[in-house]
């Protein structure tokens, strides 16, 4: 019997993720298994979470292929938790691909990502297998404001599209750190070679289509909120790579849909050719944003350094450290603020994005869950999106996504329209 979602993994993501799946409030309506190659810690997981006989569990080494495929077919959806995704994601991704199944993850690994386009996208578009890495904090929130931006440009005519000339999102985050995500980080430098990650880095890596030049990140950025008095001032985002990576790939797969198509739809949903996107971490002052920017420079530089990033690897956080009780979970919260500006017009949309809770183990398996329970109802998305391939949040899910995560309540987002 196939059930409708499985949850790869046992670690605090995954553990986050089937909780809340579990206590749903559409949960009769979807059932869904856990897998691992763990007995002892899928056993554990079921005690703690006090999870019903009607929750398979499966045992699956993701490097047996053989095994992989039969737990793989068991499912409508995969939601993959298991990282660092260069070692273990491939085969996971390569398998819902030859099956025709589903598949959302919590990446933030762009040079991975940019090896599955380039060997599964083809393959998954003839199969109409969806694939979507970075569900979750990377990249959701940078995908979903900038597509929200457009539609609410958008909203001012009903015949043309409304070209963007630029899309800046400022973040305000509290959250633990992540001593997989530390981890995945260290093993991207040891194990990844430096010419596929300074390959996934550059512009438009991830993207079909090439857009118009974005500046290197600024040790300092900032953002005015039309309408408002407010000035957004911040520093690099330790995760902006990645995340406008994804973001230039919508831009690029909405740009292909229209050449391919030409249509009304098509012509509405794209960016436009003059399209930028950027984003900082809000500081409280420019000083303190310089000097945040130059630490992630200085950490960048320190783990890319052999000697050096063996002293580090001593004292960081393992794997499976993070919060773990309620309490901790409640703890933090993401606040995120974007300007989309229109090409010569002053026309803007003001889009916000605020959760609380830790950003990273909360708030990412909330937005995983509601992407996988998303793909469930693939008559709802749009044509594009049911034809597969590996896409991004927004290209697949869209408005369907948006409507899930305010109607579950923890995450708010909300769009308006500025002129000034």
């Amino acid at each position: 019997m196939q059930t409708d979602i499985l949850v790869l993994g046992t670690g605090i993501t995954a553990r986050s993720t089937i909780k809340h799946l579990q206590n749903h409030a559409d949960r009769s309506t979807f059932s869904f298994a856990i897998a691992g190659r763990s007995k002892a810690k899928l056993n554990e997981l079921v005690k703690e979470l006090d999870l019903p006989a009607s929750v398979l569990v499966k045992i699956v080494d993701v490097q047996n292929a053989e095994a992989l495929d039969e737990v793989v077919q068991s499912a409508k959806v995969i939601i993959n938790t298991v990282g660092p995704y260069w070692y273990y994601g491939t085969p996971v991704v390569r398998a819902c691909v030859r099956h025709s199944i589903h598949y959302v993850d919590l990446t933030g690994e762009a040079h991975w990502i940019k090896a599955i386009i380039d060997e599964l996208h083809e393959s998954a578009s003839k199969s109409g297998s969806i694939i979507i890495p970075a569900c979750g904090m990377d990249s959701i929130p940078s995908d979903i404001v900038t597509y929200l931006g457009r539609k609410t440009l958008n909203s001012i005519t009903q015949e043309t599209s409304v070209p963007i000339k630029s899309s800046v999102s400022a973040f305000g985050y509290a959250g633990a750190a992540s001593g997989g995500s530390l981890q995945t980080a260290l093993s991207s430098f040891e194990s990844v070679p430096p010419a596929v990650i300074q390959a996934a880095n550059a512009s438009y890596a991830l993207s079909p289509v090439a857009g118009a030049p974005d500046a290197p990140f600024p040790l300092i950025n900032s953002v005015n909120v039309p309408g408002t008095s407010q000035t957004f001032v911040g520093g690099r985002f330790i995760m902006s790579g990645v995340n406008r990576a994804i973001v230039q790939r919508s831009y690029g797969l909405l740009e292909l849909q229209h050449t391919l198509s030409h249509s009304k739809a098509s012509e509405r949903a794209r960016y436009g050719t003059q399209f930028t996107y950027s984003e900082f971490h809000i500081m409280p002052t420019r000083f303190k944003a310089f000097m945040h920017s130059l630490t992630l420079i200085l950490m960048a530089w320190a783990f890319a350094t052999g000697p050096i990033r063996a002293i580090i690897k001593r004292y960081l956080p393992k794997s499976g450290h993070g919060p773990k009780t309620v309490e901790e979970l409640s703890k933090g919260h993401l606040d995120i603020t974007n300007v989309t500006s229109a090409v010569g017009q002053n026309l803007h949309a003001v889009t916000t994005f605020k959760g609380k809770g830790d950003p990273g183990y909360y708030l990412s398996c909330i937005m995983i869950a509601e992407s996988a329970l998303a793909l469930l109802h693939p008559e709802q998305l749009s044509p594009f999106a049911r034809q597969g391939g590996v896409l991004t949040p927004s290209v697949a899910l869209g408005d369907v996504l948006v409507e899930r995560l305010n109607k579950e309540g923890t995450i708010q987002i909300e769009s308006k329209l500025v002129k000034v």
